[in-house]
Parts: structure tokens; C-alpha cells; sequence
């Protein structure tokens, strides 16, 4: 046990300074020590850290493939030798698995089978964080009122309407911080009850009661919260943030293209009009085809800047307003053509070649010179 908790240890600690090769290969020395010595109960209570280490690395479709190969191995051994300690914690990381994955029967599945272990166990730390994935799961389907901390975040949610009102710095940060841990990213209460509930103390001074929720929350907290308040923030303050993280979970973004959208959007609501996002679709049309009609006389270095800021789906991005629904079960949102809106949606965790072929789909709508 000694072994076990001072690798765990090792391997957060490698994991959080960004040494993901060595946190990988500190989790998969520790597990060769043990099978080296045929320790069966070491080798199963190692399973859980080299799955967190393989799901750490940056090539996340290899490393997920071989972490739920480890956790189907792992729960083959723990059903052998009666480990429930580390059965239930395998089946907390499968199912935060498929929960990134957008697989959301499996994920129940998971979540559900570790509950009722950690609960037998009285562990009731563990029981709580797998209650959070099953909360996810409710809320991701618009049934918020099954997740199993519903009570408890509705009354949350009551508390800080009250702090926000008295303008109750501790009161709120205390509440918020326990509503945000609820759930993976969604706690179990809609926009729309949300709205409710904080509705007649937001009517009294919007723009006071946004400035207290930033300086009171954590930035990202912060950031979700007021969304769902559709409070007036300004588009850069959460909706690049949005555009990143999902452009990130797609695997379709790198630095300089968010700073793309970060350059060109000046805009100072994420909902556009039609109208007016069709116009700017055409005038950003037109400077790209005009660019690439004087491609062929560029160096290097000016087709490479071209490249970076010319990106249709970052123009698209800016001028159109995709807007991401943090309530669906994955990536949603809209594209404005000549005063068309046309839909899309990415479910889970978008593969490479997924997210290229739905910009592919995207960059279809664009006038014949843009293409």
C-alpha cells in the first residue's frame, strides 16, 4: 500500500508540473513491480493511477483505448480477489470516460455500479463524486430533477439569489463553490429554473450583480453561471473561452487560431443577427478570396499568416456567432447564411476526423470564391 500511494502521489504531482511521458512511465513501473512479484491485489490497486496517467496524455484517442484496456483488466482482478475499494474507483473512471465520449447510457451504467459500492464501502467521498457524473448524465438530458443532489442544488441555488441580492461575498462563494461541485460541469438545476431563481435580484442592477458574481466566483464558474443567467457579458469574456475549450476538445484548434477568433470578433453579444451576420459572412468572403487570389505572389512567411487568419470556420466563428448549448449532450450551435440559419451538432468527444468533416460541412454553406 506504502508502493501504491507514493506512485498516486508521484504521478499527480508529474502529472500537474506537465511531465505526462514520466507520469506515464512512473504508473507503469510501479504496475511492472508488482506483477514482477506475482501481487496480484498491488497490480489491481495500481490499475486506477495508470489509467489516470494514460488519460493525462496528449494523444488522447491512443491513451483512452489503452486506459479502458487497464480498467477491463483491472475489474477482471478485482472481481477475482474481492477488491472493492479499487473495482468501484475503476468504474468511476470508466464511466468519466464515456461521459467525455458523449456516451450517456454507458456512463449511467458506470456511475451507477460505483455509487453502490462506494456506498457499501462508506466511502462517502467516492460515493459523492460518482453521484456528480450521475447528476451530468440528468442534466446533460434535460431531466435535472432525477440527478441525485437535485434537493440539495436548488437550494444552493436559493442561497446564493440571497447572498447575490445582499451582495453576501462569503455567503455566495461558499454556495457557488458547492453548486459548481454538483456536477462535472452542469449542476442539476435548467437555465430556466436557474433564471427563476435569480430573475428578480438580477432586474435590480444587472451590471452590479454580474461585477459581484465575477469578483466572487472562480473565472471559470463565473463564466457558466452568467451564461446560463444570460447575463450581459460581453462575447469575449465568455464565449472565446467557449470557442477555445470546445475547439480543444474537437482537436481542431491551436493557439494562433483562437487568437483569430480573439482578433476578429468585436462584437459585444454571442446572438447575432441574421441579417448582419449574413453581411459580415460576405465581407469576410470577400477579403479571403481577394487574399488568395494574390496567393500565388506571397512568400512563405505571408501564406503561412494568411493560413492563420484566413481560416474560414475562425471567419465563421467571429462573424456568425456559432453558439455552443451547454445543456446538450455535446457541441451545438448554428450557422447564418443569407439570413438561413443552418444546424449542427458534434455528440461527445469529437474525433479529429469528425470535427474536419463537420467544418468541411460548414465551409459547404460558403459562397463558390470563398470555397
Amino acid at each position: 500500500q506504502g508502493l501504491v500511494a507514493a506512485t498516486s502521489s508521484l504521478v499527480k504531482a508529474q502529472s500537474r508540473s506537465d511531465d505526462l511521458l514520466e507520469a506515464l512511465s512512473s504508473a507503469q513501473d510501479g504496475l511492472a513491480w508488482f506483477q514482477s512479484r506475482s501481487d496480484a491485489r498491488g497490480e489491481a490497486a495500481m490499475s486506477p493511477i495508470l489509467v489516470m496517467a494514460h488519460l493525462c496524455q496528449e494523444d488522447r484517442n491512443t491513451h483512452v483505448s489503452q486506459a479502458l484496456k487497464v480498467i477491463d483488466d483491472g475489474l477482471s482482478l478485482c472481481s477475482k480477489l474481492g477488491c472493492r475499494h479499487t473495482e468501484a474507483e475503476l468504474y468511476l473512471k470508466a464511466s468519466e470516460i464515456s461521459l467525455k465520449e458523449g456516451l450517456l447510457d454507458d456512463t449511467l451504467e458506470k456511475a451507477q455500479r460505483a455509487v453502490i459500492i462506494f456506498r457499501d464501502l462508506e466511502d462517502w467521498r467516492g460515493e459523492e463524486t460518482a453521484n456528480a457524473v450521475l447528476g451530468e448524465v440528468y442534466t446533460r438530458r434535460r431531466q435535472p430533477e432525477l440527478a441525485p443532489h437535485r434537493r440539495e442544488a436548488l437550494e444552493l441555488a436559493h442561497t446564493m439569489a440571497r447572498a447575490l441580492d445582499l451582495r453576501d461575498s462569503p455567503g455566495f462563494y461558499e454556495a457557488a463553490e458547492r453548486f459548481g461541485a454538483l456536477g462535472v460541469s452542469l449542476p442539476p438545476v435548467s437555465k430556466k429554473e436557474q433564471m427563476e431563481i435569480f430573475g428578480p435580484v438580477l432586474k435590480k442592477d444587472p451590471d452590479g450583480a454580474a461585477a459581484f458574481i465575477q469578483t466572487n466566483v472562480p473565472q471559470e464558474s463565473s463564466s457558466l453561471l452568467l451564461q446560463s443567467l444570460n447575463m450581459g457579458v460581453t462575447f469575449a469574456d465568455v464565449d472565446k473561452k467557449a470557442f477555445y475549450q470546445h475547439y480543444r476538445a474537437g482537436g481542431i484548434a491551436y493557439g494562433p487560431r483562437f487568437r483569430c477568433v480573439d482578433y476578429v470578433t468585436g462584437r459585444q453579444t454571442s446572438v447575432p443577427d441574421l441579417q448582419s451576420a449574413a453581411a459580415a459572412v460576405r465581407e469576410a468572403d470577400a477579403k479571403v478570396a481577394k487574399l488568395r487570389e494574390e496567393l500565388d505572389q506571397q512568400g512563405e512567411e505571408e501564406r503561412t499568416q494568411l493560413e492563420v487568419a484566413g481560416s474560414l470556420y475562425e471567419i465563421y466563428a467571429a462573424a456568425t456567432g456559432i453558439r455552443f448549448d451547454a445543456d446538450a449532450g455535446g457541441s451545438e450551435g448554428y450557422v447564418a447564411i443569407d439570413g438561413v440559419a443552418r444546424h449542427f451538432e458534434v455528440k461527445g468527444q469529437c474525433p479529429k476526423e469528425k470535427a474536419d468533416s463537420l467544418w468541411a460541412e460548414i465551409e459547404g454553406c460558403l459562397p463558390a470564391q470563398a470555397a
